[in-house]
């Protein structure tokens, strides 16, 4: 065809032109082929003999282009136009065809992603094309069969988990996002805060799979500060609307209140006139039921003591503890003026007691302030100030005013005996003749001076070895320059004047003294100047006694011996101490021995034997109406205490142990049938198990009854009230191996539970084979019966027994012991077919 339209060509060419033939054999490519036969002289590679060639020339100059190439290229089939073809897919053509490309190697030319040299992607695809699909060096397979591959799939061992799954409340991340149990899963589940921990919640709501603390799945509480209010709850007496019913304290609200009519104001009623109600019956009822006294507001429980003579406190004494009390001071000697010895505190004056401490002798009942001051020597008006012509300076029992003329001398006073001592001792004036002192030596005749006209001769002159009698005695001589030596036989270094000697040395080596300054020898606490103490003796021999030694109440403790009250002779140290507001064994305390110590006492409201904590009174025995515990959690209703039982339906914790109802573990929990719920997590007494989750497949169904695994079983029937499940056993395997086979599937081992029991169950095993059948279960029998009961087998051997498994055999003459081979088959495996036989728990 080709040559054909060359020359068509070439006529025309022929009719229009002249005939020319001069150029026609010149060969201008020198390829050896003259311009005439050259289809192409400007080329030499295009002659008549040339290759032809896939360039797009006529190479061979035979009219057509590029049709008769014996080396064409081969293109390949490029179905998923990704520059790889498919190498069985070919053709051989000088330009590559639509959909065909140069390279081949293409293992998946459907899957454009799928060449070699691509990178491996998590497909399930060869994407390189090296043979196997190998994506971060992971099976690119669909375990789970999903849709998805393990290398996109999250968990490839779940069906319902892959990438866009619906996220739902299972532990699990379905979706693949990262999270596990988001808020949006399709079930979970919207929570209603619960404040007050009733169950029931309010408003506030959150949605999640997980309970959050302090959120329930149900709302409708009416107010969620107090346990005691939710849908549903007993109305009690509170003035609140328990049951959030919109009505509150209707007819029949439990726990009726006692209310007290208080005629005086006080808000402490009469505890004889009282009515039952909910709220007050009038404006003059109150709760407390305590008042002593309902004629005046003044007297009531924990008022003010005053001095009124009521009992204000209402702790059974009037005008006791009074703050601001007037102070009473004792007198002891009854002049109405009182001292420091002892005070007290009393509404009223005790007896024996003054308004005052002015005494300044409360010995003496004529000294006190403004009494009039008579010759005596005291300060009888008590203004500090003694008169001096009162004053008795020689101790002589006679002051100037009395008529002591000398009252420096105690033997010169009225009417005292005339001494020979040179003085008027009687005061009247007249100093006798014989007391005259003629030589000076300050000693008269009547003193017995024996020479009165030498000075140095006189009664106790020191006596010289002169021949004289210069001391008067009789002697001479004697006991020159001697002393008065004194008696001293309390050995205190004081001598008794009433016994003594003269003598130029002590008469003794020891008990001599030459001093008579002790008015009391039997006592090494008593001489002249000594310190005063308490033992009721005149330690300073000033002839006087403290007013502080004395013992007015003959108890025998004075008051500087710590007697506090020395009017009362039941007051002193060492006292018994009575529960009575004083101090009886002055130890600065009262009725810290009256029967025990004080103690603190609780209010019992309700008479139920158990006290509030919030309302206390201190004393030495209880009270009316308090109790020394602290144990009632509510004060008011007498059937809510400690030793209360809960009651296990009325939302109250009876037995104040801070659980409520179903909560009460030991109270209701395991004994009332009404608390036992499935799914709480506690195991009740009709639940097989309860792990506080009854989704399916967890071990405990929504009856809280263990979920059984009847896979793989072979046959179940009705017998005796309950299901039979029987399994074939692996006639090759080891009978120990089924030790725990039933107890594994949430069963029990068949037992007979009657006669027709045990044949139905050998009847219908060998009705499964009809040959030599052997029942496996965990009981012992006995030759001929079965589980206690006679059974037919229709063999010879009768029923064959072995520790703890039984093998019950039917149809045949002999026998085997499955734990003596210890395998299930006892015969030929082509027809011994040995059975698993389990009951309902």
């Amino acid at each position: 065809m080709r040559h054909l339209l060359a020359v068509l060509t070439v006529i025309p060419l022929l009719i229009g032109c002249p005939t020319d033939n001069t150029n026609l054999d010149i060969d201008e490519d020198n390829d050896g082929w003259a311009s005439r036969s050259d289809c192409n002289d400007d080329n030499a590679d295009i002659h008549p003999e040339a290759v032809e060639l896939c360039d797009g020339l006529d190479n061979d100059c035979n009219g057509v282009i590029d049709l008769d190439v014996e080396l064409k290229p081969s293109w390949f089939a490029d179905s998923d136009a990704d520059g790889h073809g498919d190498a069985n897919v070919t053709v051989e053509v000088c330009d590559a065809p639509e959909g065909f490309v140069e390279l081949p190697g293409d293992c998946d030319d459907s899957d454009p992603l799928s060449f070699p040299g691509h990178d491996e992607l998590c497909d399930g695809a060869d994407n390189d094309c090296n043979g196997e699909p190998d994506y971060d060096a992971t099976d690119e397979v669909d375990e789970d069969e999903d849709g998805f591959l393990d290398c996109e799939d999250c968990n490839d061992d779940e069906t319902f988990a892959f990438p866009g799954a619906p996220e739902v409340c299972n532990g699990i991340d379905d979706d693949c996002d990262g999270d596990i149990d988001e808020d949006s899963a399709l079930d979970a589940t919207t929570w209603y805060v619960d404040a007050d921990g009733d169950g029931w919640g309010a408003d506030t709501e959150v949605v999640s799979c997980d309970q959050p603390t302090d959120f329930v799945d149900r709302t409708g509480d009416c107010d969620d500060t107090d346990i005691y209010v939710y849908p549903g709850a007993i109305e009690l007496c509170d003035g609140l609307d328990n049951d959030c019913d919109g009505e509150i304290d209707p007819d029949g609200a439990s726990g009726l209140v006692s209310w007290y009519f208080d005629f005086d104001g006080d808000g402490h009623g009469n505890p004889d006139v009282s009515e039952e109600s909910c709220s007050a019956p009038g404006d003059d009822y109150v709760l407390l039921g305590d008042d002593c006294d309902d004629s005046t507001d003044q007297a009531l429980p924990g008022g003010t003591e005053v001095c009124d003579n009521l009992d204000n406190d209402c702790n059974g004494t009037a005008d006791d503890n009074v703050a601001g009390a007037p102070t009473w001071y004792l007198d002891v000697d009854g002049d109405t003026f009182g001292s420091t010895a002892f005070s007290l505190v009393a509404c009223a004056n005790p007896g024996g007691f003054a308004d005052n401490l002015d005494d300044c002798d409360d010995t003496n009942g004529n000294v006190f302030p403004g009494a009039p001051e008579i010759c005596n020597g005291v300060d009888d008006n008590c203004d500090s100030i003694t008169p001096a012509d009162e004053s008795d300076g020689d101790t002589d029992g006679f002051q100037m005013c009395a008529g002591d003329c000398d009252d420096a001398e105690s033997t010169v006073y009225p009417s005292a005996p005339e001494l020979c001592d040179g003085l008027d001792n009687d005061c009247d004036t007249v100093i006798p003749a014989n007391e005259a002192d003629s030589d000076g030596d300050s000693i008269t005749v009547c003193a017995g001076d024996c020479n009165d006209g030498d000075p140095s001769i006189y009664p106790g002159a020191p006596e010289l070895c002169d021949g004289e009698d210069e001391d008067c005695d009789g002697a001479i001589d004697n006991g020159a320059t001697s002393l008065d030596w004194y008696f001293d036989l309390d050995g205190d270094s004081y001598g008794n004047p009433a016994v003594h000697v003269e003598d130029c040395a002590a008469p003794g080596p020891s008990g001599w003294v030459n001093n008579d300054d002790d008015c009391d020898d039997t006592s090494t606490n008593v001489y002249l100047g000594a310190t005063e103490l308490c033992d009721g003796l005149d330690n300073d021999c000033d002839g006087a006694l403290l007013a502080i030694e004395d013992d007015v109440d003959a108890d025998t403790y004075m008051l500087c011996e710590g007697d506090c009250n020395d009017a009362d002779d039941t007051i002193h140290p060492g006292a018994t101490d009575f529960c009575d507001g004083i101090d009886q064994n002055c130890n600065g305390t009262y009725d810290e021995d009256a029967s025990g110590p004080i103690v603190t006492w609780y209010l019992d409201f309700d008479d139920d034997s158990y006290g509030t904590p919030t309302t206390t009174l201190d004393a030495c025995a209880a009270p009316d109406g308090y109790v020394g515990n602290d144990e009632d959690c509510n004060d008011f209703i007498d059937s809510i205490s400690p030793s209360e039982a809960e009651a296990c339906t009325d939302t109250i914790d009876n037995n104040c142990d801070t659980f409520v109802d179903c909560d009460d573990l030991t109270g209701c929990k395991d004994v009332e049938p009404t608390c036992w719920v499935c799914g709480d997590g506690y195991l009740d007494a009709d639940e097989e198990c309860d792990d506080n989750n009854v989704s399916p497949g967890d071990g405990c169904d929504e009856f809280c009854d263990s979920e059984m695994d009847l896979s793989g079983v072979y046959d179940t029937y009705p017998s005796a009230g309950r299901e039979v499940y029987v399994w074939q056993s692996n006639s090759n395997a080891a009978l120990t191996s089924y030790a725990t086979f039933c107890e594994d599937r949430g069963l029990d081992w068949f037992v007979p539970a009657n006669q027709s029991d045990a044949q139905l169950m050998i009847d219908t095993a060998f009705g499964y084979d009809s040959w030599h059948t052997w029942i496996i279960t965990y009981n012992n029998t006995s030759s001929g019966t079965w589980g206690g009961y006679s059974v037919s087998t229709n063999s010879t051997g009768g029923q064959y027994s072995s520790t703890g498994f039984s093998a019950i055999r039917r149809w045949s003459s002999s026998y085997c012991d499955p734990e003596t081979y210890n395998q299930t088959r006892c015969w030929d495996s082509s027809h011994s077919y040995d059975w698993l036989v389990c009951m309902d728990p």
